[in-house]
């Protein structure tokens, strides 16, 4: 399947203007990187980002839900993480990305970041290099956090979703805070 890619907006109520808007009202940390973005519809199902491919975009979730997986050596796919707006993704240590993403639902909207444009831009602005170390090591501690779970007597779900033992979800939504100490956790 192809996106559909929103980059220059034909009337003023086009999708590409609403979503732009949507991007430019909600606050989060790489505002200054919203001027080098791409606005992209997803149908429900399509992959986003390909484990093994290069990972050339970073994106931002405007609307709807996008679900990250890797696939096991037997061929099943294993849930990673749902990623809700207001979340980042795509942020690899390596040139590739280390999971598949795809959208869950039809009319996912996301905002798509070309990454090296994105890191001259962070490399000359010691702000906004700041404010990518910030959401980059949020996205670390929330990876810490599932870890942790893992590690402990929590089990996985129907849909490989965690929960504690009294059944509610043990990884906090975007922007949700539960107390575990020493984590910040927000971005997926």
């Amino acid at each position: 399947m192809k996106a559909i890619t929103h980059s220059t907006p034909t009337t003023p109520t086009s999708p590409a203007t609403r979503y732009r808007s949507l991007l430019s009202n909600r606050p989060h940390p790489l505002k200054s990187l919203d001027s080098v973005a791409t606005i992209v519809t997803c149908h429900r199902g399509q992959e986003i980002c390909r484990e093994a491919q290069p990972a050339e975009h970073w994106y931002f979730v405007i609307s709807s839900v996008v679900r990250r997986y890797v696939l096991r050596a037997d061929g099943r796919r294993q849930i990673v993480g749902l990623l809700l707006p207001g979340d980042f993704f795509g942020f690899t240590a390596g040139d590739a990305y280390d999971y598949t993403a795809e959208a869950v639902a039809e009319g996912t909207v996301l905002a798509s970041y070309p990454r090296r444009r994105a890191e001259a831009l962070a490399d000359s602005d010691p702000s906004l290099a700041r404010e990518l170390r910030l959401v980059t090591f949020e996205a670390m501690s929330r990876l810490q956090a599932q870890l942790l779970i893992l590690g402990t007597h929590h089990r996985v779900g129907k849909g490989g979703i965690l929960h504690s033992g009294n059944g509610n979800p043990a990884i906090p939504r975007s922007g949700e805070r539960r107390c575990t100490p020493g984590l910040a956790l927000r971005y997926c």
